[in-house]
């Protein structure tokens, strides 16, 4: 299945394509060597006749045939007879715009660029506590004043004082200026995700097709969309039973769309394999606006595989340090240089859900906790201990 698997004719087991460069990451950190074969129907794996029993490679998996398989859309008979990795957690995306290292050093930097500025305030002869003017004031020379400063304007709040050398105010507005940086380059992430265009096209959505029935609609024996098609009842799906042609791959399904003389053909298939060979052939053929039928990709392994958790680490760890959005963008550019862009139409934004805002609830949270515990050690300060605010070193 380009381009996931590019199978060499000419060499038994060799392979090469996107799923291959994934499996060599978890064979360099598993240490382990692997065979590739087909399956001898050449299916992904259906439901046999109803039964609990699967064609294709999901039945391989059933009959320990196979060890592993790539990459299978994760649905809920598949997912009955084999195991998927765990889908990520997307609790932490408001987040994901600037890496792991990004967000440390700007915690660090919150510490030590107040830290500094105390310090140039604190030994400078210029400053108004050292010249001892009379508006002069102790906050000019006091650490935490200077914390909440930082922190007030990172956060667009403003802040209460300035320093009055020349010294603390230089490194000061270099602060401003990267707060103004990082504010543009995090809204600007967001915004690039967010950003919409507009075409017309002759079919746009799945309600656009099933509404010309004199449509032939091309899909891949055996995938999920094709059990989809074949289970449905009602609605747009069940309407497309009609205008269904079956072909043997995804493959198959692209190279007979662009063979076809046929000027209402469509192929209905997996979303990036549609898109590589739209890129390719971008002239003769565009991807609709409208996806349908939603999952994500996964390698199914035998239920209680014991290598199950191992793999599932280094590929997570594979995806944290960028190796999968490499490869995705090797083989599944959303563009080609010949192409301005293979994907016409409405490119919408995904609505925020409350998985999504879920990192950015619980850090004030915690937050707030902490502040209520420092309350609690004030109030155990003065009425268990009965001692002075002023006695207390972090005042």
């Amino acid at each position: 299945v380009r381009p996931y698997v590019i199978y060499d004719e000419n060499t038994y087991g060799k392979v090469t394509g996107h799923a291959e460069d994934v499996l060599n990451i978890v064979r360099e950190n598993l240490n382990f060597s692997t065979i590739v074969l087909k399956p001898p129907d050449g299916q992904f794996g259906a439901p046999i006749n109803g039964t609990q029993r699967f064609s294709g490679c999901i039945g391989e998996l059933q009959n320990g045939k196979a060890d592993l398989a790539v990459v299978f859309a994760v649905t809920n008979l598949r997912y009955a007879v084999s195991a998927y990795p765990p889908p990520a957690s997307k609790i932490w995306n408001v987040f994901t715009p600037m890496t792991l290292q990004v967000w440390l050093l700007l915690a660090a930097s919150i510490f030590i660029v107040p830290f500094i500025i105390y310090l140039l305030a604190l030994f400078s002869p210029f400053s108004a506590w050292n010249l001892k003017l009379s508006f002069a004031f102790a906050d000019e020379v006091w650490y935490k004043e200077y914390l909440w400063s930082t922190i007030g304007s990172f956060l667009q709040q403003g802040q209460d004082f300035y320093p009055f050398a020349m010294s603390p105010r230089t490194v000061m507005v270099f602060w401003w200026l990267l707060t103004v940086i990082i504010f543009g380059a995090y809204t600007g992430d967001l915004t690039a995700h967010l950003a919409t265009s507009v075409s017309s096209l002759t079919i746009r959505t799945l309600e656009d097709l099933v509404s010309m029935p004199y449509y032939t609609a091309l899909v891949p024996r055996g995938t999920n969309i094709h059990t989809a098609i074949d289970m449905a009842t009602s609605g747009p799906m069940f309407q497309l039973k009609s205008m269904t042609v079956l072909v043997q791959s995804h493959e198959d399904c692209a190279r007979k769309l662009l063979a076809s003389t046929n000027p209402y053909t469509v192929c209905i298939a997996d979303q990036k394999s549609n898109l590589y060979f739209a890129n390719q052939f971008c002239e003769k053929m565009y991807v609709a606006d409208e996806y349908f039928n939603f999952y994500y990709l996964a390698w199914p392994v035998p239920k209680d595989a014991f290598y199950a958790d191992a793999m599932n680490l280094i590929i997570r760890r594979a995806k944290e340090n960028g190796l999968v959005d490499m490869l995705r963008l090797k083989y599944f550019p959303t563009s080609s240089s010949e192409c301005s862009s293979a994907q016409g139409g409405i490119s919408d934004a995904e609505p925020i859900n409350l998985e999504g805002i879920g990192g950015s609830c619980l850090v004030p949270g915690v937050l707030y906790l902490i502040g209520l515990l420092i309350l609690l050690l004030e109030l155990f300060w003065t009425a268990c201990l009965n001692k002075d605010p002023l006695q207390c070193v972090l005042f």
